[in-house]
């Protein structure tokens, strides 16, 4: 864009003053002249000002009083001996840049009257007194400038815009069409990007403009910017409802056109969820509802994923919905359908219109084997779940390739809400796990899901001495990361296996516990394994008799022969039962003679 100056409009009667008389401030290149804005604080400084203005040159003073406007001024100087009318500031703007910019009809006429004024001087932006007029919506100066002659009117500034294409991007509709009656005028002429006038004005929403343009001969509707977009892209993208409409007008517009990517003027509006556009693009007759993008992206598919319900309502009840020609289940390359994104991003309202929808397959699977409920299931989308199991047929135990079903999905992430309502499903199978062997419960006792995991183990037929491949069972997996409460869980169950171990090092899980240093989860272990020797090893501690198998159920403990051997004597005291008599007994791995009789000592009368 050009620079934009101060209007004369803007400036008080004294700061007006002033610049006639050649005051104000000199600015840096690329934005010109301008009044000072800093009010004097008292009458010395005042004067002192007043003083160094006397100094400027009459050609400061003539670009100062176009810029304002004062086109009495600006005569008066053009009289004076060796002024230069094309005399430039420091960013390279001239008088007649500084008018055209600021609109100022009257000293444009003065400056144009002057032989040898150069209409077509390039300023520091490489933009010409042409461009400002445009790019300021001046349509009088426009107008003047075209009237004089030999102004470039396809010169473009440093940005490659030429004056056609900023006026239609500010919506000027009066310089327009002074443009459009130009001779020479170029209505194709692009920018770098290869945009043209039309996308402009389309990509702002200004219909009128649009309009103006597209009745212009030889006006290219269908041309493309480098990405292969059209000017219905543009309006399509950005919601311009009204415009879409001005464009469909004309019979040359392509509604079907495809960018670089694929994708369709529909497309474009689908992922942005504009609605009132995309039931404009649906009438048009021929329009492609199911045209996918390169990577398989269709409007439905676009409009799920971003969770435009409006969108997707809109293609649902569709002329080519209703006659069967829209596709529900149109994948992209991964095989990910509507119903998947709906699913996984949890955006009920769409996935409840899908699966409303004539055709809909529920159990759509992606590469991976994964359906909309084991995506659901896996983001904890516990009402997306809900409306899933209440679509008729749904099947609650299908696995992906991994063997994962959707109770797996929610018990691995610890979806609880999930988990409880998937279990309320007749039919489900609570023991189904990948194929490395890991079962619900073994992955929600591994992530240390306490809640989760007592949920489960109230299922009905609930396998909690399941192992894995490596033999890890979900005790051991809890044990092993240091998740106490889920080891406190899984103790509780009646028929937990405390005392298997896993089958590459043979640990037990208070094995790992005590390896990885997790002293909460050994001290519950420890006393599990207590509770688990009761009444059979204890019992034959008490008794004087402890097998070569108890012995090893002791040692797990870490229990030696001395400490068994005061174990026992302690508990046979508390519980006045009599060893054996006779034999000998093992404790410890070591034989060892009866305990001798005991005697309480004689005390004094």
């Amino acid at each position: 864009m050009g620079w934009v100056g101060c209007r004369s409009s803007d400036l008080g009667e004294r700061r007006e003053r002033e610049v006639r008389r050649g005051g104000g401030m000199v600015t840096g290149a690329g934005e010109g002249w301008r009044a000072s804005e800093e009010d004097e604080e008292d009458e010395e400084d005042e004067e002192e000002e007043e003083g160094e203005e006397e100094d400027v040159g009459a050609e400061v003073r003539l670009v100062r009083a176009a810029h304002v406007g004062d086109a009495r001024m600006v005569r008066e100087l053009l009289k004076v001996s060796g002024v230069d009318a094309n005399v430039a500031s420091e960013g390279g703007r001239t008088p007649l840049h500084g008018a055209c910019q600021n609109g100022h009809a009257k000293v444009v006429r003065v400056l144009l009257g002057v032989a040898g004024v150069d209409v077509n001087r390039r300023g520091a932006l490489e933009d010409t007194p042409f461009i400002g007029a445009a790019e300021g919506g001046h349509a009088v100066v426009v107008r003047l400038m075209l009237d004089a002659g030999g102004v470039d009117v396809n010169g473009a500034n440093q940005y490659g815009s030429t004056p056609l294409q900023s006026a239609s991007h500010w919506g000027y509709g009066d310089v327009v069409e002074v443009l459009l009656g130009a001779p020479g005028i170029d209505v194709n002429r692009a920018d770098p990007s290869g945009r043209t006038a039309l996308h402009a004005a389309a990509s702002k929403g200004r219909q009128g403009v649009v309009r103006a343009l597209l009745a212009a001969p030889g006006i290219d509707a269908n041309a493309a910017d480098d990405h292969g977009k059209t000017p219905l892209h543009s309006a399509s993208s950005n919601g311009h409802v009204d415009v879409v409409e001005a464009m469909l007008e004309w019979p040359s517009v392509d509604a079907n056109r495809a960018d670089r990517d694929g994708e369709t003027p529909l497309s474009v509006a689908s992922s942005r969820g504009h609605a009132e556009p995309m039931a404009t693009l649906l009438r048009v007759p021929g329009v492609d509802i199911n045209r996918a993008s390169g990577e398989g992206w269709t409007s439905l598919l676009a409009a799920a994923y971003a969770g435009h319900a409006d969108g997707v309502t809109v293609l649902l009840q569709s002329p080519a919905a209703a006659s069967g020609v829209l596709d529900v289940n149109r994948a992209n390359e991964q095989g990910q359908g509507p119903l998947y994104f709906a699913s996984v991003e949890g955006h009920v309202e769409i996935l409840r219109a899908l699966l409303r929808a004539p055709g809909v397959d529920v159990h759509q699977a992606d590469d991976n084997g994964t359906t909309p409920i084991l995506a659901a299931c896996r983001f904890g989308h516990a009402e997306a779940v809900s409306a899933l199991l209440s679509f008729p047929g749904v099947d609650v135990n299908y696995a992906d390739v991994y063997g994962r079903t959707p109770l797996w999905e929610a018990a691995r992430e610890g979806h609880l809400e999930v988990v409880e309502m998937l279990m309320r499903v007749p039919g489900i199978d609570v023991n189904l796990g990948t194929k490395e062997g890991a079962s619900p419960l073994q992955w929600a006792s591994r992530k240390g899901w306490a809640d989760v995991v007592r949920a489960l183990l109230r299922a009905p037929g609930v396998d909690m001495n399941r192992t894995t491949r490596n033999g890890w069972t979900p005790l051991y997996s809890a044990s092993e990361k240091g998740h106490v409460e889920a080891v406190k869980a899984l103790l509780d169950a009646p028929g937990v296996d405390v005392f298997r171990a896993e089958t590459i090092r043979g640990e037990t899980p208070l094995d790992a516990a005590r390896r990885l240093g997790h002293a909460e989860v050994v001290a519950a272990l420890e006393a599990a394994h207590v509770r688990r020797l009761m009444p059979g090893t204890l019992l034959a501690l008490l008794r004087g008799g402890v097998s070569r198998a108890q012995v090893t159920d002791l040692a797990i403990l870490g229990l030696g022969d001395s400490r068994l051997r005061d174990l026992a004597s302690r508990m046979r005291a508390a519980r006045s039962v009599p060893s054996s008599s006779t034999g000998t007994s093992t404790r410890g791995g070591m034989s060892h003679p009866p305990d001798p009789p005991h005697h309480e000592p004689s005390r004094p009368s």
